[in-house]
């Protein structure tokens, strides 16, 4: 009998180490754009341990297209996009929810992935990987890009051809 105690008690204490100290919420797979459409993938993390944690969110090299620039904003705040790890003290029981790794529109059809590691400074072994699939759509007929009052950028795809988009530059006159 006290061996079966011993045996539960062991079991236990060694299954609460496996437990993570955190959790990455609201995950999304997969992310569908139209070209030109800036996307937010959202990194919200979840503290569970009893003691405030440093976070380390590392961006990983990824396939993304080299057009798109790709960077980290915190409550609206945007690092330039050379940076790929962004590190953030999180209180026990809070969330982090104002972190988003944004990546700008493209101008190209294209599938990608963006990939992440998450984990606290301190206990480098409990990592979590976070990988984002990314498509970019074609939207069909007119696309304007670039619309000022004297100037327009606009693609312009025939429906009928499906042949490489005209690049049509309007210049708006003033009468």
């Amino acid at each position: 009998m006290k061996y079966w105690i011993v045996a539960i008690c062991m079991l236990t204490i060694s299954l609460s180490g496996l437990t993570q100290s955190f959790d990455l919420l609201d995950r999304q797979d997969a992310i569908q754009a139209d070209i030109g459409e800036t996307l937010r993938i959202p990194l919200k993390i979840r503290n569970n341990s009893e003691k405030a944690q440093f976070y380390i969110i590392r961006k990983l090299p990824s396939d993304l297209p080299t057009s798109p620039k790709g960077y980290f904003c915190f409550d609206n705040k945007c690092l330039e996009s050379g940076i790929s790890e962004f590190s953030k003290r999180v209180e026990p029981g809070e969330t982090l929810q104002k972190l988003v790794y944004v990546v700008e529109g493209s101008l190209l059809t294209s599938q990608s992935a963006v990939r992440f590691q998450v984990f606290p400074r301190l206990n480098p072994q409990d990592i979590q990987d976070y990988s984002v699939a990314i498509t970019v759509n074609e939207k069909l007929g007119n696309q304007c890009y670039f619309n000022q009052k004297t100037l327009r950028f606009m693609m312009f795809t025939p429906i009928l051809f499906r042949i490489t988009p005209l690049l049509i530059i309007s210049f708006i006159m003033k009468t």
